[in-house]
């Protein structure tokens, strides 16, 4: 009777690790690369050598049983050790589980349903922030406000699943050219914001020109059918005084955009050349008339 119940101790204890491989593994799905994966991977391998034990010291006892109390105080810490095991398996599970749960929903608060680019909300609270992190360093800072051209004819000849698509395709489109220093959210509509910390207006423009004539050379096919064209115009502004508040700078870059769209659109207009250009404009046409 003895060596039964001292086989079962240890039965349980392995049955016990085993099972942890079941939440661990889970885990380990959730997980992105990195330490913390690493880490539960090193526990992984650590179980399987403690199993391995187990079964060594099973079969060391399977036949004749425990040979003393310290057998017995072997076995019994073992399976508290293994039981703990699989309980901090499982509540790591379910914790990083909620973990993953509360990521997606503020996730979900800080993107745009469609095009899973940064929501109108969240792209103007990092424009007030780069504003003020422009004014405070004093270093340049670029915005561009993108407006797709005739995207109500794309809606009224294709449908607005097409406009849909349209609209899900160059969201890729900006993700896959995106970098670390860049934000780009949907500011409503067809119209996109991109922000540009430490970027010049001069770099700001070459930016938006690389980002029209990719626009521009891109195909856009929907329902393996249709080969949409599609064009963009762009307009530019960026801090010159470093005390432009964030309303300003896209008033800016949206005059600027007005101006790229009477130009023809598929074009990029950079705010403050083209107010110097007005400026002189008027200047000249003032001292004619005088």
């Amino acid at each position: 009777m003895p060596n039964i119940i001292f086989q079962l101790i240890l039965t349980l204890g392995i049955l016990f690790l085993l099972a942890a491989f079941v939440p661990l593994l889970r885990i380990l799905e959730i997980l992105p690369s990195g330490l913390t994966r690493k880490s539960w991977v090193g526990l992984a391998f650590l179980i399987v050598c403690s199993i391995a034990g187990y079964l060594l010291f099973f079969r060391l006892h399977s036949i004749e049983g425990p040979d003393h109390h310290e057998d017995w105080l072997m076995s019994l810490i073992c399976l508290s050790a293994s039981t703990f095991v699989l309980c901090v398996c499982v509540i790591s599970h379910s914790t990083v589980k909620e973990v993953s749960r509360i990521a997606e929903l503020e996730l979900a608060m800080l993107t745009d349903p469609l095009t899973e680019l940064y929501n109108r909300r969240h792209i103007l609270s990092l424009l007030e922030k780069e504003c003020s992190r422009s004014r405070f360093l004093r270093c340049p800072f670029s915005v561009l406000l993108l407006d797709i051209d005739r995207f109500k004819r794309i809606n009224d000849t294709y449908g607005h699943q097409a406009g849909d698509s349209v609209l899900k395709e160059l969201s890729r489109l900006f993700t896959a050219i995106q970098h670390d220093s860049c934000f780009i959210g949907r500011y409503g509509g067809e119209e996109f914001l991109i922000l540009l910390p430490d970027t010049t207006g001069f770099g700001a423009s070459q930016t938006a020109e690389r980002l029209r004539y990719l626009i521009e050379s891109t195909a856009i096919v929907f329902e393996d059918k249709y080969e949409i064209p599609v064009t963009a115009s762009i307009g530019v502004a960026t801090s010159s005084s470093f005390d432009e508040t964030p309303h300003q700078l896209i008033a800016l870059a949206d005059k600027a955009l007005y101006k790229a769209k009477e130009a023809g659109r598929n074009s990029v207009c950079l705010a403050s050349q083209q107010y110097a250009w007005e400026e002189e404009a008027e200047a000249t046409l003032a001292i004619r008339i005088g």
